[in-house]
């Protein structure tokens, strides 16, 4: 898979929320952090600032897109977007180490 122009590594995430809109969340090869929404085609991607190791965990939870990934040394960090107005909330941070990439689960 192209994202502008980085082959993406086999780490995705896709997800859907209330409105049957699709989300794909994936690492690319320059360990970027990109999405796209499906809502009948495909957007074009857009990059969260940040890098990651591991492929993303991605939610979506009360109309917002979440974003785990594990740090370039160590932790965890997540942020979410509105997906009214794509607005990123900046990155936060979890302690803690796993040889596994983040999961997330939305309700």
């Amino acid at each position: 898979m192209i994202v502008e122009g980085v082959l993406t590594q086999l780490y995705a995430r896709a997800l859907c929320d209330d409105e049957l809109s699709l989300y794909l969340v994936v690492r690319g090869s320059n360990n970027g952090i990109y999405w796209s929404e499906y809502t009948g085609s495909w957007s074009t991607w857009h990059k969260v600032s940040g890098s990651t190791l591991q492929s993303p965990g991605a939610a979506v939870y009360d109309n917002e897109l979440w974003v785990c990934v594990t740090g370039m040394t160590t932790g965890f960090y997540y942020s979410s977007t509105d997906l009214d107005t794509y607005t990123w909330s900046g990155w936060g941070y979890l302690t803690g180490s796993s040889p596994s990439p983040p999961t997330l689960i939305g309700e």
